[in-house]
């Protein structure tokens, strides 16, 4: 399991966003991403949930303006309402937002209440896929200068350096080797495109972001993704300049992640996060009325693995200072992670 917890405890604050979901209002979609934060020691963590406000009414952007039917407004609603109320969630604070933000200036939000040096931002349907060791790299954004962020990737992001040189032209060259305080050593790769993927960060760098001209000369603007200004300026500095020139990166890619500080986790293992689809995750109503068994999507199945008892295996296997638990637990644990690292492939293959 994940150790580290006091030193994330300490410095690092979880900033979970959400807005309405094709599940509401039903709480799986949210306790599946919770729980999830145990494989990553986030658990001890404080925890902030921001709710976007929605409103009744009619816009062609659809909920990405904020307006969205009486039914799914009432059912977003319903979800928020339920997890205040919810015995699960009594260690994670609320934040329901009075007007409509997007994703971006949610995230603002939550950053305005954030004590620590650090945060782990997360959106409501990514969730931890297997264990991993983010303490060497809170030690990292705490202590070395040039990382600002690190984001997680999902499956998506699979052979970035290979799809990133196939599009733009740009290399970003192999994994660089870090090594923490505590003597870990980290695997990161430059990342010259931030990404709304769960990814941690420095507290300080992440305010000063929504100050600064990005894309077009614009700030962060209200209802934008972050990855659509920030993201697509910085790759577009990058893109000025695709020559190497004897380096091993392109010298674009050397100048934005000296810039901005960005980086991608690069462990050689499975992806670490999953992406559950807001869009797509049915409530058991829905499932109910098409036939569809929780067993038979691998989203359900993580799901309901989350609901039934992901946070009493997780709370049981935590030993103390990081120490091995008994090893019943531990087999139950790896039980447990062997099937989450299955979910990505089973998912592909449906």
């Amino acid at each position: 399991m994940a150790a580290g917890g006091g030193l994330l405890a300490e410095n690092v604050t979880v900033i979970v966003t959400t807005s309405p979901a094709r599940s509401d209002p039903e709480l799986d979609l949210l306790r599946t991403t919770f729980a999830s934060l145990e494989l990553g020691g986030l658990g001890q963590c404080r925890k902030l949930l921001v709710c976007d406000c929605f409103s009744v009414g009619k816009s062609r952007g659809g909920e990405h303006s904020g307006l969205l039917s009486a039914e799914r407004v009432r059912s977003y609603r319903a979800r928020c309402a339920s997890f205040r109320l919810a015995e699960w969630a009594r260690d994670v604070e609320v934040l329901e937002l009075e007007s409509w933000h997007g994703f971006a200036w949610a995230t603002a939000a939550g950053l305005a209440m954030a004590q620590t040096p650090l945060v782990c931002v997360v959106q409501h349907d990514l969730a931890f896929l297997r264990a991993v060791e983010l303490r060497p790299v809170a030690e990292l954004l705490l202590h070395t200068k040039g990382i600002n962020f690190v984001c997680l990737p999902k499956p998506s992001a699979s052979n970035y350096r290979a799809k990133l040189r196939s599009r733009t032209r740009l290399e970003v060259g192999a994994p660089v080797r870090w090594s923490s305080v505590s003597g870990a050593e980290v695997l990161l790769t430059r990342f010259p495109q931030f990404q709304d993927c769960t990814h941690l960060a420095r507290a300080d760098w992440y305010r000063g972001i929504f100050e600064q001209r990005l894309l077009h000369g614009a700030r962060i603007a209200k209802g934008q993704f972050t990855e659509d200004n920030l993201g697509q300026h910085m790759l577009q500095l990058a893109m000025a300049n695709t020559a190497c020139e004897g380096e091993e990166a392109s010298r674009g890619v050397l100048d934005v992640v000296d810039l901005f500080g960005g980086w991608l986790w690069s462990d050689g293992g499975p992806s670490p996060i999953y992406h559950l689809d807001g869009r797509k995750f049915l409530s058991h109503a829905e499932r109910d009325v098409r036939g569809i068994r929780d067993t038979k999507d691998v989203r359900y199945r993580l799901a309901a693995a989350a609901c039934q008892d992901q946070g009493k295996l997780m709370a049981d296997n935590r030993g103390p200072r990081g120490n091995d638990p008994p090893a019943t637990a531990a087999q139950r644990a790896q039980q447990f992670l062997r099937f989450l690292a299955g979910v990505a492939n089973a998912n592909a293959n449906n």
